[in-house]
């Protein structure tokens, strides 16, 4: 049976979350990313698709890239 948790980094270096899991003896068969950079992202927007950010997007981004 499947479990579904939500973990949420400030950083991260690659396969960081699929790394802690494993180190805890679980296996990783699937990993969804929700957001990045404070940015929420819709589930409409799928695999290879786009979309124009926000005015108040932007100002998120730009607040966390200083």
């Amino acid at each position: 049976m499947n479990q579904w948790y939500e973990m949420e980094l400030k950083t991260g270096h690659n396969r960081m979350i699929r790394k802690m899991w494993e180190a805890l003896g679980m296996q990783v068969s699937r990993l969804v990313r929700t957001g990045y950079g404070g940015i929420v992202l819709p589930q409409s927007t799928g695999l290879g698709k786009s979309r124009i950010l926000t005015e108040k997007e932007l100002e998120v981004l730009r607040k966390n890239i200083k």
